[in-house]
């Protein structure tokens, strides 16, 4: 096949497969034919196009910006119900692989890319934001930086040199981006998130990227014994009681339970499992010491595990943390 040398910057590749099978599961059919198409952003070929080459044999290549004036037009609108309505009528693509479906267990082969978001709503501390996409594209690391659909926001794909690690080169990205004072949004970690359409005429574009090598590897915890019966539905004491008490000590002592996305993420399974909904309020109590602590992302996770049904994590779990830390009631 023909590699491309360059791409028009603030567009989008579209790839359409030759078989009948949408790889890159779209919000919805960008044409009304039955070929469903996949898409991908204006990187190196030698990133993108030749990855998927591997998977999507005997595909075509067309450079499309008839969304363009729609994402104009979302910007120029003040209403925010408006806004969403027209976004989601864009399409949209799975920046870090070719899934069977959109799912974290539907992932075929993993791009070698991850995506990551920065909202200014997250970070209104920076006072130069207007100058953040010159900033970020000074990373060797980074092969495209561009507007978000809003206009206000910034996505930048980063190559990665440990796909099969995808989970903790995002943790190492996040933690990297917060000691500079960037908030990213974290619920880029998951590999099957959708990247909607956008559109930016001065896209930041690095066809030589280097694939960034930093990894971050959850500290191994002390084992402890936690004997669930000790704080539970004993003389009169039920485990929300227990519960309240130790969140209570980490409150006053401004102790940081939630160290790492899966430690965060085991202590919401945990709550969901043991509380359900009434658990809410829980899993943002023990996640405010945090640095990064965000409401909004703290709510979407908490959902996500109401909705994943706990994975056989329980509320020793959450015991067994404080007792790691050691937090005393």
């Amino acid at each position: 096949m023909q590699l491309l040398t360059s791409v028009p910057r603030g567009g989008y590749l579209f790839v359409a497969p030759s078989n009948a099978k949408c790889q890159f599961a779209p919000k919805r059919a960008i044409h009304s034919t039955d070929r469903p198409l996949c898409v991908l952003p204006p990187l190196a070929p030698c990133i993108t196009i030749r990855a998927i080459e591997n998977i999507l044999p005997n595909h075509t290549i067309e450079i499309r910006y008839r969304h363009r004036e729609k994402v104009e037009r979302i910007r120029a609108i003040e209403d925010k119900a408006e806004r969403d309505k027209i976004k989601a009528t864009l399409p949209g693509i799975t920046v870090s692989g070719v899934f069977s479906t959109r799912a974290i267990a539907g992932l075929v082969k993993h791009s070698g890319l991850i995506c990551i978001d920065i909202d200014y709503k997250d970070n209104q501390q920076v006072e130069n934001y207007g100058e953040l996409k010159q900033i970020l594209s000074t990373a060797p690391f980074v092969a495209y930086c561009g507007m978000s659909v809003s206009g206000t926001g910034y996505f930048v794909v980063i190559p990665i040199k440990y796909p099969g690690k995808h989970d903790m080169q995002f943790e190492a990205l996040h933690r990297m981006y917060e000691r500079l004072g960037v908030n990213i949004d974290i619920s880029g970690k998951d590999v099957s998130r959708l990247r909607g359409y956008s559109w930016d005429s001065k896209a930041y574009i690095n066809h030589e990227a280097n694939p960034y090598d930093k990894v971050y590897e959850e500290p191994q915890l002390v084992k402890l014994s936690v004997n669930i019966n000790k704080y539970a539905r004993k003389s009169g004491n039920d485990t929300r009681t227990w519960v309240e008490k130790y969140i209570n000590a980490i409150s006053a002592k401004g102790i940081d339970i939630t160290e790492g996305y899966k430690q965060w993420l085991r202590l919401g399974f945990a709550f969901a499992t043991e509380f359900g909904e009434a658990g809410r309020q829980y899993f943002h109590d023990v996640s405010r010491n945090y640095s990064g602590y965000k409401s909004d992302a703290a709510d979407k996770q908490y959902t996500h595990c109401l909705n994943s049904r706990g994975h056989g994590v329980t509320i020793k779990t959450f015991f067994y943390l404080c007792k790691a830390q050691g937090v005393k009631p």
